[in-house]
């Protein structure tokens, strides 16, 4: 047994789970994110630090970023060694500020950011195995923002929405806007992580509408489980074939099994699972 599995052995091979970024102005912010990445590393053979920005107001913009925070990908099946820089503005600046993407698509499920690594260990030391199928996206490397002078010091002035979370192992960086919400999970025994990033705002949201199954206490009932697949199922028809535009989606959405509705006025008519059995 080598060390790294020394260090794993009690941990479970596989596991997930969710961090929710919140208000990055909050005082104390960063180092609470520190403490829940410093969890996941303690289980895996990755390493985290969650850094501030310095200011951004004052620096000029490139491809909707601010400079010297040059934004690459690198997808599943690209050739190895493959980097690509990413120009698409809106997907760079919904990376580093939610606000527009909360306007546009309220009950989105986009990702923004992505780091999905295996790791292995050579001559001692941890480092990412760059011969497996990897991928990352909205990604910086720490080289390039630390020669440009955009990771603020310890108690200097500090962008006030978003942070950077640096995976160390591999150099990559992936910034952690306001109010994001971070999945994270590992397989292999620590070996393999990855590390998405999405809406936090719009993810509650969702969960709002379907409580029951996010509640660790309720007892799905596979009946009314199967109705609402059966409803969306419905409704992805219908929406493909026209007869729904965007707007009307939210109107139709099933209400089954939950009957959860923002809309609804008489509340002693809606039912949901733990009422039902």
């Amino acid at each position: 047994m080598n060390q790294n599995e020394q260090q794993h052995e009690d941990h479970p091979s596989h596991a997930e789970g969710l961090i929710w970024v919140d208000d990055t102005t909050r005082a104390g912010a960063t180092s609470r994110l520190q403490r829940q990445f410093d969890a996941i590393a303690d289980m895996t053979m990755a390493k985290f630090s969650v850094r501030p920005f310095k200011p951004f107001f004052n620096k000029p913009r490139l491809w909707g970023m601010p400079y010297g925070c040059r934004v690459i990908q690198h997808l599943w099946g690209d050739d190895a060694g493959t980097v690509r820089e990413q120009c698409c503005p809106i997907d760079n600046m919904w990376a580093f500020d939610l606000f527009g993407l909360h306007g546009s698509a309220p009950y989105n499920h986009k990702c923004l950011a992505d780091i999905c690594l295996r790791y292995d260990e050579r001559d001692g030391r941890i480092v990412p195995d760059w011969d497996q199928q990897y991928q990352y996206f909205s990604a910086m490397r720490l080289d390039d923002l630390e020669s440009c002078g955009v990771l603020a010091q310890p108690h200097g002035r500090r962008e006030r929405g978003v942070v950077a979370l640096v995976e160390e192992r591999s150099g990559l960086v992936l910034p952690l806007p306001s109010e994001c919400v971070v999945y994270w999970a590992f397989y292999g025994n620590g070996s393999g992580v990855e590390i998405a990033v999405y809406d936090g705002v719009a993810m509650r949201r969702r969960m709002d509408r379907y409580p029951e199954y996010f509640d660790e206490d309720i007892v799905l009932n596979e009946d009314d489980v199967e109705r609402d697949i059966a409803g969306c199922i419905e409704v992805l028809e219908q929406l493909e074939s026209g007869f729904l535009t965007q707007p009307e989606l939210r109107k139709r959405m099933p209400r089954y099994p939950f009957a959860q509705s923002d809309r609804a006025t008489d509340t002693t008519k809606t039912t949901t699972i733990k009422e039902r059995n």
